[in-house]
């Protein structure tokens, strides 16, 4: 009998924790099932309101999209996860224990967005581009900070070639994109700025008023330019007017010191002059014997004063100089749900290492957009640039390459003198830089479409 009383005892156990299991169950099924209304808004980074989000149970699969102000409700099971997102954008996950409003802010997800490149005719994902195409950001040609944004190209598009036509300051520069086409005609590639097809070159622009530029690099963008294209097509995309809201300015600088570089040790340069000598001494024996070291034209008095007391001039490193670069930058934008502006002015001073070589360069640029409705848009952009170019003396660096360390540019009276060696025709470097001053000026203004029609 006390084994049966055992047996029922745990019977009754056994069947109560059942019981107790089923109605816990019964009871997180019923919590689970249990749904609360959610209610939100989908907005962008500018506060405008993002129509057509997708906003969706991740368990069930069960989901709704935001109306066109941005707005959504939808009835969610506590305990679930409730996933917003948009194309071009980050998305976001919520866990939804209660009834409750949302306020989601989406931002721009930077790796779908700089798969968007522009290919003439409009834009299109990379993934679903056929032809040859490369992209440079904004934030890469500011970071570079090049005074030329052609410059910036080197290295960074395979297949393109940069060449400098020399080093001074707001010299020009040729881009060769897949080798030479031609022999006789140019290889220059087409410039389109904001639309309009240019020849002028990349060095009128400021790199903190561009937005992107494209490179289209194959035979297709002959198909849109036309013969225009056939050395390819260089596409540059200006900062214009956006949706963003409110006032919001920025300004960027920097300065830069230019310091020559690579200057070629001559002969009896830094002040070892006799190395000049001795070499002089040597030619002319070779050349005409040792009795020709007393001819006049051998030495000059003045020369063999200079050699008596050390005075040695290193013509190259005393002809160039450092030199300072400044680039300031001011960028104001803004405006509502119906208009839009931005406003960019730019200035730039390229000074040169010899003489008087120099580059101004002012830029302006204007953007403003009105949206009538979804489907009409009108607006105005404009670029312009003003640069004052100065070329410097043609022959100094030539000049100071021939001139000995052994001849000084100045006379006995402590002055300039416009033939420092007899012997030589050379004029003195220091003359040439004062009194040779070749300065060109260029305006380029750029007014392209101001007006679209959306579809």
């Amino acid at each position: 009998m006390k084994k049966n009383k055992n047996y029922t005892t745990q019977l009754m156990l056994v069947v109560t924790v059942t019981i107790l299991l089923m109605f816990t169950g019964q009871l997180r099924s019923q919590n689970q099932n249990t749904e609360v209304q959610v209610t939100g808004l989908v907005e962008d980074q500018e506060g405008f309101p993002i129509p057509g989000a997708n906003v969706v149970i991740e368990n069930i699969r069960k989901g709704v999209v935001s109306d066109f102000d941005g707005k959504f409700s939808i009835s969610v099971p506590k305990g679930n996860v409730l996933s917003i997102s948009f194309i071009g954008m980050v998305t976001q996950k919520r866990v939804i224990t209660e009834e409750t409003y949302l306020s989601i802010v989406m931002q721009n997800d930077e790796e779908v967005l700089e798969n968007v490149v522009v290919i003439g005719y409009g834009s299109v994902e990379k993934k679903d581009l056929t032809g040859s195409i490369e992209t440079i950001s904004s934030s890469d040609l500011v970071r570079v900070n090049n005074t030329n944004v052609t410059e910036t190209l080197n290295g960074k598009v395979s297949g393109v070639l940069v060449t400098k036509s020399s080093n001074r300051p707001g010299a020009d520069m040729s881009i060769q994109i897949r080798g030479m086409n031609s022999i006789n005609s140019s290889n220059e590639p087409l410039y389109v700025v904001d639309g309009i097809p240019s020849y002028s070159g990349l060095k009128y622009l400021s790199p903190n008023d561009i937005q992107s530029i494209d490179v289209l690099k194959d035979a297709s963008s002959t198909a849109i330019y036309g013969s225009r294209g056939a050395n390819g097509v260089v596409i540059v995309t200006t900062k214009g007017a956006n949706k963003k809201k409110g006032l919001s300015i920025e300004y960027s600088g920097s300065v830069g010191i230019k310091t020559p570089t690579r200057i070629p040790d001559m002969l009896g340069n830094k002040g070892n002059g006799l190395e000049y000598v001795d070499y002089r001494i040597a030619l002319w024996k070779k050349k005409y014997g040792d009795a020709s070291l007393s001819r006049s034209d051998f030495l000059t008095e003045d020369e063999k004063r200079r050699i008596r007391n050390g005075e040695y001039y290193d013509w190259l490193r005393e002809v160039s100089d450092n030199s300072l670069v400044t680039n300031h930058s001011i960028y104001s934008s803004g405006g509502n749900e119906n208009s839009s502006y931005s406003f960019g002015l730019g200035y730039l001073k390229d000074e040169g290492m010899v003489g008087k070589e120099g580059f101004d360069r002012i830029t302006a640029n204007i953007g403003l957009e009105h949206r009538f409705s979804d489907k009409i848009t009108t607006g105005l952009t404009s670029y312009i640039s003003n640069n004052n170019t100065n070329h410097g003396a043609a022959e100094t660096l030539i000049n100071a390459y021939f001139l000995p360390p052994i001849v000084s540019p100045y006379d006995e009276n402590g002055e300039y003198a416009f033939i420092v060696q007899p012997t030589s025709s050379k004029i003195n470097p220091f003359i040439q830089n004062e009194n040779n001053i070749r300065e060109t000026e260029a305006f380029l203004p750029i007014f392209p479409d101001s007006w679209k029609l959306s579809p």
